[in-house]
């Protein structure tokens, strides 16, 4: 995003990668193992620890998940700022 064509009228940062599809075939890229990742952390993570804390693994592992999905929305929020002050 830092890199791309992100809000052009308003930066001050210069463009490194002009086309779009760096970009979506990046974030495609990512989406799935992200998401293959963590949906096999979330399944073999509480069978890791003793069977009668499993179910507090799982409760932590989905807290976290959820508190870094909010940290990433509210990060891109900050890349904004960053992007148009340059």
């Amino acid at each position: 995003m830092i890199l791309g064509n992100f809000r052009p009228e308003l930066r001050n940062l210069p463009v490194y990668l002009p086309y779009d599809s760096v970009f979506i075939v990046s974030a495609i890229l990512f989406s799935f193992t992200s998401g293959y990742c963590s949906s096999l952390v979330m399944m073999y993570a509480p069978k890791c620890v003793a069977p009668n804390d499993s179910a507090n693994a799982g409760m932590v592992m989905a807290l976290f998940l959820v508190f870094g999905v909010l940290c990433g929305i509210n990060f891109s929020r900050v890349w904004g700022i960053v992007i148009g002050s340059g």
